[in-house]
């Protein structure tokens, strides 16, 4: 049975001021949130997104690194605590705000190993309840998948969805990512690697230069032809700086605020 969304039309709207940007791509209506997290506003609720298949507006997110700030502590590095929890906190407001069914991160959910934080990621999780949980893994999953499975995730290398491949890691840095029993779905009649990739890892961001040497560097947003790299959610990460494309848009993440820094030719 296809979920009502109260917020359907709060959610499209916020994509007009400076909080989001709403771009189409592939044919889909994709947000991008100040949060650093898109919404897929009409996504397929299957695996191979056949036509006429209810919709699931889903969250796409990456590079949450939950458990860092703790794992830095526990091995004597004296760094603040308390950035887990914020972004925990950060996660449920946007879920619940924008009437959200499926939770799909793109990779690199827990930094490291289990830690004394992992207990509340778990209880998070489990709050939202009644959401689908899926987790595409990436280099830093290296936890046993039963114990992402015991939060509630569906775990997968990569996964095609209507006419996206997710996956953690932009097509120049493909290579085998080991899990522990990882299954891929059924992609359906597409053929994955030909699908426009959506993906993290590289935690982008974009340096902007003003007057009298200033320049400040932003997590961005990176809109190339062959895929959408999603700048990192967590707040405890570092980033990538990127020089883009003649074809490629950044739109950078100032604050809450979602603005552009370079759009491609012809846009």
């Amino acid at each position: 049975m296809n979920k009502t969304h109260k917020m359907g039309k709060e959610a499209t709207n916020s994509a007009q001021n400076d909080n989001a940007k709403q771009l189409t791509l592939q044919g889909e209506r994709l947000i991008l949130n100040g949060e650093r997290a898109v919404i897929w506003l009409d996504a397929p609720r299957g695996t191979s997104g056949t036509p006429g298949a209810s919709i699931c507006r889903t969250l796409l997110l990456s590079d949450t690194h939950f458990g860092k700030a703790e794992t830095f502590q526990e091995h004597g590095i004296p760094v603040p605590g308390g950035e887990t929890d914020r972004d925990l906190q950060r996660l449920t407001r946007l879920t619940e705000a924008n009437d959200i069914d499926r939770i799909i991160v793109l990779g690199d959910l827990f930094h490291s190993k289990r830690n004394s934080s992992w207990d509340r990621v778990f209880s998070a999780f489990g709050a939202l309840s009644g959401l689908d949980l899926v987790l595409i893994m990436g280099n830093h999953d290296i936890i046993h998948q039963s114990d992402y499975e015991s939060i509630g995730f569906r775990c997968f290398e990569e996964l095609a969805l209507g006419p996206f491949l997710l996956r953690h890691h932009p097509p120049e840095n493909d290579y085998a990512v080991k899990t522990a029993g990882a299954e891929l779905p059924d992609p359906g009649p597409s053929d994955p690697e030909k699908l426009y990739r959506i993906c993290g890892h590289l935690h982008p961001s974009f340096r902007l230069h003003g007057a009298a040497r200033q320049r400040l560097t932003l997590p961005c947003y990176w809109v190339r032809p062959d895929c959408l790299i999603l700048p990192a959610f967590g707040s405890f990460t570092g980033t990538h700086p990127v020089t883009p494309g003649a074809g490629d848009s950044i739109w950078v993440v100032a604050g809450d605020s979602v603005l552009p820094a370079h759009i491609a030719r012809g846009d």
